[in-house]
């Protein structure tokens, strides 16, 4: 009875010592390494073939999870830790961006499902009123508009050319057919000389007035604003995949695999880093990615611009859908302007084949139509009724608001915004770190870690004992180049600047078309006079000289230059070009302008 006694008193401090010992202490001491193998199994780090059955003494084969007492660890298992540990670190920072990439790719995709629909709308818009209100040039305006439209959509996503290019472009294609069915609709067919003519003078003839460059000025603005936006988000998919793809020195795999698996070694499988080691672990790691930090900041702010830009100050769906109401006022002028236009044509480019005769602007009626099948009222009337031409839009049609989504994806990025300068605390949260009362710190276990703890950055790494930093990714800092180019062109420059700087805007075709309506105290021909535009000095056209001669003009004492030849007559070359007016023909012209100003 005596004894037993004794025992039941001896049992109670047996309990209070086995629950002061430190986590994992009796699998310290067990003499079978079956957990570590369960873990090494249950990860798929290895062969189970290389996880010995009970500890032994293989210390002097490892480099990093060196212990005193036997070790459950081979130099096999060693490297397959290393293998693992970058396994797993990319696994997480893959499961920490994911949400970013979601949101850039999902609207990458919105954006540009919403310019394709938009630049279609805005495409089939133009075309009705070519087929409403123009119907003797629409069939012929069908090559160049769909021509048009696939340009500035190629030009949204990236593609060598500029807007203006796109614009003048078009209108040198679309002059031929509104001077050969509009202004002139007695001839019934171009010669491809005449036709090629025509489109290479139209930026000297300038037959649509101010309103081509005013078109080219307006969709610049908005067009590169979308194509910014558009390298934008592809710069941004570029720095997650490479994010998620980044590459770890030497010492820094050697600190993970001592934070995650050396204490599995001694058969601690269930204790886990303490918070603070981890950070100081990870920071040495990810000291490139903690780099783009500001950069990125940068870039969250200057997608907020972007998108502001787009849809805000010079709105793409404006724009876009006002392209049908500029072009139509295009023609209007070239209507308004047909018999200066078919002069200077003659006199340039020489009288068409067929005839020399043009219908006058009261006849012209009889070819244009609105979109309710009216014939148009002649002279003064075109312009009052010209801004009844747009079509009526229905909501149905209309694609989603750019402005929807640029407030929905920012309201996302902006969560984003200190991602890298919080990756590695994100990392070393959840299960990963000891929130118990004690935790591993890389050699044994303890209540807590001790060393100081850095702050993110390449300077402040130096009292880091954890890992050595050593020189940066260089994929890392190619991208953090990319990213501050790109923050240095938008927050330094004008919007309507950004593509020329990033991708390559090149400058357009320069007439009086840039210096918009000009009158007759700015040294310009009025209304229905003659106009041309020349070069000062010498110019080629069509392989022919022309010399700028001033003419006075009435009341104003300043003078316009008329591009006069100095070659020969009208005549057909070998090459297929026209060949420039007679002199005869010339002196007809000249003189005709004398007696309208002295009129």
């Amino acid at each position: 009875m005596a004894h037993h006694s004794s025992a039941l008193r001896v049992l109670p401090l047996w309990i209070v010592l086995a629950a002061s010992m430190p986590a994992g202490f009796f699998s310290l001491k067990s003499p079978s390494c079956h957990e570590v193998k369960t873990a090494f199994q249950q990860r798929q780090i290895g062969l189970l073939k290389w996880v010995p059955d009970v500890p032994g003494t293989a210390e002097e084969d490892l480099s990093i999870c060196q212990h005193k007492e036997p070790t459950c660890c081979t130099r096999k298992m060693e490297d397959s830790y290393q293998l693992a540990v970058r396994r797993e670190t990319i696994e997480k920072i893959q499961a920490l961006s994911m949400e970013i990439k979601y949101h850039i790719a999902k609207n990458a995709q919105s954006f540009q499902d919403a310019f394709q629909s938009l630049i279609q709308f805005a495409k089939n818009h133009t075309t009705s009123l070519f087929e409403t209100a123009y119907r003797a040039m629409a069939h012929e305006a069908t090559g160049p508009t769909a021509e048009f439209f696939t340009d500035i959509s190629l030009y949204i996503f990236g593609s060598n050319g500029s807007v203006e290019a796109a614009v003048q472009h078009f209108y040198n294609n679309i002059f031929p057919s509104v001077y050969n069915r509009l202004l002139n609709p007695g001839i019934t067919q171009l010669s491809m000389e005449f036709t090629e003519c025509l489109r290479m003078t139209r930026p000297s003839v300038n037959p649509f007035g101010p309103h081509s460059q005013a078109l080219a000025q307006n969709l610049s603005r908005s067009l590169n604003a979308a194509r910014s936006l558009s390298e934008a988000l592809s710069l941004g998919m570029e720095v997650i995949n490479i994010t998620e793809h980044v590459s770890f020195t030497r010492d820094c795999i050697q600190g993970l695999v001592k934070m995650h698996y050396c204490s599995h070694c001694q058969g601690l499988t269930l204790i886990k880093p303490c918070a603070n080691y981890c950070l100081n672990i990870v920071q040495g790691c990810f000291m490139g990615l903690t780099e783009l930090d500001q950069p990125w900041r940068d870039y969250i702010f200057s997608l907020k611009e972007v998108t502001n830009v787009m849809a805000g100050a010079h709105d793409l769906e404006f724009d876009l859908l006002g392209i049908q109401s500029q072009m139509n006022d295009s023609i209007f002028y070239a209507l308004q302007n047909g018999p200066r236009i078919t002069a200077t044509v003659n006199k340039v480019c020489g009288a068409p084949a067929e005839t020399d005769t043009y219908l006058p602007t009261e006849s012209l009626a009889a070819h244009v139509t609105t979109p309710t099948g009216k014939p148009l009222a002649p002279s003064g009337e075109l312009s009052q009724k010209r801004r009844s031409l747009p079509l009526k839009t229905f909501k149905s049609d209309k694609p989603r608001s750019l402005k929807k989504i640029s407030r929905e994806f920012m309201s996302h990025m902006q969560r984003f915004k200190a991602f890298y300068s919080t990756l590695p605390k994100a990392y070393c949260e959840g299960d990963l770190v000891g929130d118990s009362s004690t935790c591993w710190d890389g050699e044994d276990v303890v209540e807590s870690y001790t060393d100081r703890t850095v702050d993110i950055g390449f300077d402040t790494q130096k009292p880091n004992h954890e890992t050595k930093v050593k020189v940066q990714d260089h994929l890392l800092n190619k991208v953090k180049e990319k990213l501050q180019h790109f923050n240095q062109v938008i927050q330094g420059k004008e919007i309507q600047k950004v593509s020329e700087k990033l991708g390559g805007s090149g400058s357009g075709q320069k007439s009086l078309e840039a210096s918009g309506d000009c009158d007759d105290e700015d040294g310009c021909f009025g209304s229905g006079e003659a106009e041309i535009v020349s070069n000062r000095n010498t110019n080629k056209l069509n392989g022919k000289t022309t010399i700028d001669e001033p003419v006075k003009t009435r009341g104003s004492g300043t003078s316009t230059k008329v591009a006069t030849s100095t070659t020969k007559p009208r005549s057909v070359n070998n090459k297929g070009t026209c060949a420039c007016a007679t002199s005869f023909q010339l002196i007809l012209l000249f003189l005709l302008v004398l007696s309208w100003n002295l009129s």
